[in-house]
């Protein structure tokens, strides 16, 4: 029963610690229910052992209406995070940030990965769909090949 309890206790502790950290960025205000519980805005989070096959503990995505006010607010948020990114890759169209795909320094022995776009900024626009805001923030021991190659399959 102890066992149980200790190991319970140390999930807890470090289920708050990975909480935290997404916290301390500045994209974590957008991962917060003020501003997922916003008309027209869109938010996953999953956990658990659906993420275990991708190499994941922790998979958040929000997403916006490229129009949305937020989208700006939301660009100068990975920037910022950005500039303390171990690796980074980024596009640019007409001034604004269209992609960004950002390796974060780890927390633990979790890696953090940060993913940027903005559809509307797009070369080619798809005609049926809106163009979309999504930010994604994801947790785990997955390499940054593994995750660029599970964002191509989406």
């Amino acid at each position: 029963m102890k066992h149980r309890i200790l190991t319970l206790v140390l999930l807890l502790a470090a289920t708050a610690a990975t909480v935290q950290a997404q916290e301390k960025l500045a994209v974590g205000r957008f991962f917060s229910g003020d501003f997922t519980s916003k008309d027209g805005v869109t938010a996953v989070t999953v956990s658990g052992k659906k993420l275990r096959p991708l190499n994941l503990s922790l998979y958040r995505s929000v997403s916006v209406e490229s129009s949305n006010e937020a989208t700006p607010q939301m660009e100068s948020a990975v920037k910022a995070d950005g500039r303390s990114a171990s690796s980074r890759e980024v596009q640019y169209r007409d001034g604004q940030l269209y992609f960004g795909f950002y390796t974060l320094p780890p927390v633990g022995n979790e890696k953090r990965y940060l993913f940027f776009l903005n559809s509307d900024k797009a070369p080619t626009k798809v005609l049926t769909a809106s163009p979309r805001t999504t930010l994604i923030y994801m947790e785990g021991q997955a390499t940054a090949d593994q995750i660029r190659t599970m964002l191509k399959q989406k």
